[in-house]
């Protein structure tokens, strides 16, 4: 059975802090929603036939919605490793997969630290770290009051009643509250994910709210305390829990005495991924996650996401505004809406192509598995082996093996995918990375496939501190980072490490992201600027030399051609 068609009036809302918010004001049809008696027959795929239906071309007038039915069960899983969520035998994952768009290779924030405050932020707000001003687990009371949660815009600008059922107690004590005491109609911190679910089960089956906020912590605890994979029994356990927790939620919602006359959007998603037992910055594992949207509804599609769009956490906060049938501007906004069939996502930048030259360089995003070239020693100078040569070492990495990966001779090359070329040594250890150029690329404007709103990739040299991105694939220029080598900065630039300690990059100014790595100019360079007879902080351990009047030196070969490090003591200022 469908719904029959009918009109409805909507009306547009203001956001003071963002301008119009239009719902939809034409009067137009609601496409058919099938009636649900149950939610075990969404396996089936009981709305296959509706989605046939007549949608609205996507940037126009979308479907309309059953309003005053429409209802939201966030699913936040904290600590969910992408892989591990999409092998174990977890049914109640499944079950929302076969009700919607899922992908297992979506992104986190990009500009912050892999850590729940940035992340939970994010989800919350739909912008960077950058932006939202929340870059660690001990300020999320540091939100900015430019960037509210879906949970606020649901309350305050679309008349939905909210409410959130967490483990984390900063989640509610430090940001939801902190933002905004009015947001929240009902709250509840718990100290188990088994009794925050079963407070939320109450809700779903004796009360009405129209978004429930969920926040389950097993994973994360568990991974912490062991590892976060899905082949360690601790993480495995966790995670089969929560997914048996997560049953008894859609179980309550199917069990729901108005469930035919209603209709009901699940996301699922997490703040971070894993590796060993923690999750920091700089890794893939830590980086990719879960993102589910499910639902009943005509307007959500079915299937795994692209492979060239997998989505990200900050598409949660646009995605349940959309469902809700606000038509949010989406300018200030670093995620999308997911999975929707009446909304058309920018496609996400491409990566800059690599200008191949395999008998001269190897291609970055390729791992130089594309090198021909004939080097044939180690960074560390040692000679390599002959690849069809057994002696010194035995191994596997032979022409016949690898018939395609061009092993001649004893030439540098990657048969297995390592981080760069290397090859096994004579003279040396068993093997080494070798010393190959990478390939120049076609630099773009933008290095995240997430973080849309980026546009200070292609920039210029300059004395702030700018954030592009992990992982670059093009040159950065002077105080841009994350690189990771020096081969991550443009010609005449190093790239600077910096530690939990050091809040200095010389040359630069700000902070930003401690476990971040800027590029400065190496000692052969001259610092920015020039001679002069004001003082001016260029920053500690400078990796130039300095002009006139220019410091922190601590030697003369610090400073350029003609000058010494003056040493002042801690009460002379002249």
């Amino acid at each position: 059975m469908v719904a029959s068609c009918s009109k409805l009036s909507l009306f547009p809302l203001v956001l003071p802090f963002i301008g119009i918010v239009s719902l939809n004001a034409q009067n137009i049809e609601y496409c058919t929603t099938p009636t649900i008696s149950s939610l075990n027959e969404w396996k089936s795929d009981l709305r296959q036939s509706s989605l046939g239906a007549s949608l609205p071309p996507a940037g126009t007038a979308s479907c309309s919605f059953p309003k005053d039915n429409q209802k939201v069960l966030f699913l936040g899983v904290d600590g969910f490793r992408a892989a591990s969520a999409a092998m174990l035998p977890l049914p109640n994952i499944r079950r929302l997969e076969s009700m919607g768009v899922f992908s297992y290779w979506a992104s986190t924030q990009q500009t912050g630290i892999t850590k729940s405050g940035p992340g939970w932020t994010s989800m919350l707000t739909g912008v960077e770290p950058t932006k939202h001003g929340v870059d660690a687990n001990y300020d999320l009371s540091d939100i900015s009051s430019l960037y509210p949660t879906f949970l606020k815009v649901a309350k305050e600008d679309l008349g939905k009643s909210v409410a959130a059922s967490v483990v984390w107690s900063p989640l509610i004590d430090d940001l939801i509250n902190v933002e905004d005491p009015a947001t929240l109609d009902k709250s509840s911190i718990k100290s188990t994910d088994a009794s925050m679910a079963s407070e939320a089960k109450k809700w779903i089956e004796n009360e009405n709210y129209d978004v429930i906020f969920t926040d389950f912590d097993g994973c994360d605890a568990a991974g912490h305390a062991n590892d976060f994979d899905g082949y360690d029994d601790e993480y495995r356990a966790a995670a089969i829990k929560v997914d048996t927790l997560i049953g008894s939620l859609l179980d309550a919602v199917e069990n729901r005495p108005t469930i035919n006359g209603e209709e009901w959007l699940f996301v699922l998603t997490s703040d971070h991924g894993g590796e060993g037992n923690s999750h920091g910055s700089k890794n893939p594992y830590n980086r990719r996650i879960p993102l589910i949207v499910a639902s009943n509804s005509p307007r959500v599609g079915m299937g795994r996401a692209s492979s060239h769009d997998p989505g990200s956490h900050l598409d949660v906060f646009p995605t349940i505004i959309h469902f809700l049938g606000g038509d949010l501007p989406l300018d200030y906004l670093d995620g999308q809406v997911f999975g929707f069939r009446d909304y058309e996502r920018t496609p996400p930048p491409q990566p800059p192509a690599c200008i191949s030259d395999p008998s001269s360089c190897g291609c970055k995003d390729q791992n130089q598995a594309d090198y021909r070239g004939t080097v044939s020693t180690t960074k560390a100078g040692n000679t390599c082996q002959r690849w069809d040569s057994q002696t010194p070492n035995s191994h596997l990495r032979t022409p016949q093996n690898y018939p395609y990966s061009g092993l001649e001779e004893n030439y540098c090359r990657n048969p297995d995918n390592e981080a760069g070329a290397w090859c096994y040594t004579i003279d040396g250890p068993r093997w080494e990375f070798c010393d190959i150029p990478a390939c120049p690329v076609t630099c773009k404007a933008t290095l995240s496939p997430v973080t849309v709103a980026q546009t200070d990739y292609i920039g210029e040299d300059s004395n702030q501190l700018v954030n592009v991105g992990t992982n670059p694939a093009c040159p950065l220029y002077k105080c841009q980072g994350n690189c990771d080598t020096d081969d991550d900065c443009r010609d005449g630039l190093i790239c600077y490490e910096r530690d939990d300690s050091d809040l200095n990059t010389p040359g630069c100014d700000g902070t930003l992201y401690l476990d971040w790595n800027y590029c400065v100019l190496s000692y052969n360079e001259k610092c920015i600027g020039e001679d002069s007879d004001q003082l001016v902080n260029v920053g500690r351990d400078p990796p130039c030399l300095l002009h006139n009047c220019q410091g922190d030196c601590d030697a003369d070969d610090d400073c350029g051609d003609g000058l010494i490090c003056y040493q002042r003591d801690s009460g002379e200022f002249g």
